[in-house]
């Protein structure tokens, strides 16, 4: 089934893309039954939205195992966020099956598939499979935080590893309505922004 959408958002403001068609997707989206644990990584959007004082990477990682745990899924889960030290790539698995959503929809086939540049499907559920939250206070209401490109590198601000909630410091963010390179950088924000999680499993 693929994830069609006719709620376009158009937001004017310097520096990010304005016209975002809500959760659309151009790619092939392979869907399951329901996300199995035993054969696929769950990846979902954090049904909490946070500022940029997220406590670093470590307190970023505790909110999104935090979640998971609540929603009653096994396993380690970190936040898709890098610091201009450490990114993404480096600190997360690589996984070797697929990346899929709680509702079983495929977004990536494996670790390559989902850094390749374009994804299969849109990242459009929180870890209880409702839709994300909106962001405030940012460049769009479908973003979340990332300072990372789509390969998993550090790219652009990311408000002093994220532990600096300043109107003056800018991050990266992401959107959820893309499926494109643009998904991870869409634009930059304000540190003293709220936005969500993208949350993957180890």
């Amino acid at each position: 089934m693929h994830i069609m959408a006719a709620l376009a958002v158009a937001v004017a403001t310097t520096g990010c893309v304005a016209d975002v068609t809500l959760f659309e997707s151009s790619g092939e989206e392979n869907e399951a039954e329901n996300y199995d644990p035993e054969v696929s990584k769950l990846i979902f959007v954090s049904s909490e939205r946070y500022g940029a004082d997220l406590g670093g990477l470590e307190g970023a990682d505790a909110k999104c195992q935090s979640l998971a745990e609540a929603a009653g899924h096994p396993g380690e889960f970190r936040a898709w966020l890098s610091t201009s030290s450490v990114p993404a790539w480096e600190r997360l698995t690589h996984a070797t099956v697929p990346y899929v959503l709680r509702t079983g929809t495929v977004v990536a086939n494996d670790w390559s598939d989902f850094t390749s540049g374009t994804l299969r499907a849109v990242i459009n559920a929180t870890e209880s499979s409702a839709p994300p939250p909106n962001a405030i206070g940012s460049c769009n209401p479908l973003v979340f935080w990332s300072g990372t490109d789509e390969h998993g590198a550090q790219y652009g601000g990311e408000c002093e590893g994220w532990t600096d909630p300043s109107e003056d410091g800018l991050a990266v963010l992401g959107v959820l309505s893309k499926d494109k390179p643009v998904w991870s950088t869409f634009c930059h924000g304000s540190c003293d922004s709220a936005a969500p999680l993208v949350c993957l499993e180890q």
